[in-house]
């Protein structure tokens, strides 16, 4: 097998998965908006102690849920847990959720 075409495959293999991963990132999955300005929490419960603020309209990353609430990550480096009320989805499968809130 030539060099030419072993530099050619590994290019296009990169380029696959790079492919990929914003496809994901253009998908709206994992993504939402913060539908009320909230404090975030430190930990998934009321009463929880409190720490940086997310505003309304901001984009955050949901990385993990426990019950009732999600953890996020916003692009700052921000993270904490909310109430998965205070957030609207833009993951597609999940269209269903948009209320009147």
């Amino acid at each position: 097998m030539s060099m030419s075409l072993v530099t050619f495959s590994l290019v296009a293999a990169g380029l696959t998965l790079a492919g990929f991963g914003l496809g994901d990132r253009t998908s709206g999955r994992q993504l939402a908006v913060v539908r009320h300005t909230v404090s975030l929490s430190t930990d998934p419960a009321l009463g929880g102690d409190l720490g940086p603020t997310a505003i309304v309209g901001e984009v955050i990353r949901v990385t993990g849920q426990q019950g009732a609430w999600s953890r996020v990550r916003l692009d700052d480096g921000r993270e904490g847990w909310v109430e998965s009320s205070r957030l609207l989805s833009l993951d597609p499968r999940d269209a269903g959720q948009i209320t009147s809130n």
